[in-house]
């Protein structure tokens, strides 16, 4: 699978969630306020896209994730630094890449 196959999968996903999940989960009232909405989306996106896609190509979807100038995410879908950049770290904020905001 190409980079673009693969964030081609994560874009398609991404819109499905919106346009199929979140929708199903607002009609039958399973959202309230915003932050059912994003936990919502973090389950079906991570449900659509599932571990082993994730773990395969280096991704993980991280809830209020820190970005630089202050800024936040609601939800990121990040990839981690490559395994010999990361060896011997333990602290899972060492792996991920820092991101600037556009």
């Amino acid at each position: 699978m190409t980079r673009m196959d693969v964030l081609d999968t994560i874009d398609r996903a991404i819109k499905l969630v919106w346009k199929e999940d979140i929708l199903r989960d607002y009609n039958n009232d399973f959202i309230l306020k915003e932050d059912t909405l994003k936990n919502a989306f973090y389950y079906h996106l991570r449900a659509r896209l599932g571990d082993d896609f994730l773990r395969e190509h280096n991704f993980r979807i991280f809830s209020e994730y820190y970005l630089k100038n202050n800024e936040r995410a609601d939800l990121a879908i990040a990839m981690l630094k490559p395994e010999e950049e990361t060896a011997g770290q333990e602290y899972h904020l060492n792996k991920v890449p820092d991101v600037q905001s556009s």
